[in-house]
């Protein structure tokens, strides 16, 4: 009988171990889950502030949007910030025009003195 009884254990403490196993798996699964979920509403929060700032910054651009001081302060920033970026981009394109200028008058300056 003490076979017996032996055997009944190791089945039971088989099953239990493979219980203990298969809670682990879905614990693992849930907290993959919860944490992709996360993720995708992080996402989608930065998307939404984002596009709040943007709708808010043009309106208080617009002047039809009351701001606190320390608000306004920010909104003048950043305009600041992108006239700067406009102005330095523009600048870029400038100097990439005159250096494009530049190397065609040297181009046709050099094909001019072959020619002579």
């Amino acid at each position: 009988m003490s076979n017996r009884t032996d055997d009944f254990r190791k089945q039971i403490n088989d099953l239990w171990k493979q219980a203990v196993a298969q809670l682990d798996e879905v614990k693992d699964v849930l907290n993959d889950r919860i944490e992709a979920d996360s993720l995708r509403l992080r996402k989608e929060r930065d998307r939404l502030l984002q596009s709040l700032g943007e709708q808010t910054y043009k309106l208080a651009h617009q002047d039809k949007l009351p701001l606190p001081a320390s608000v306004k302060k920010t909104v003048d920033r950043l305009t600041e910030v992108i006239d700067g970026l406009v102005a330095k981009k523009g600048g870029a394109k400038k100097k990439a025009a005159k250096k494009k200028a530049t190397k065609k008058k040297t181009a046709k300056k050099k094909t001019t003195k072959k020619k002579a």
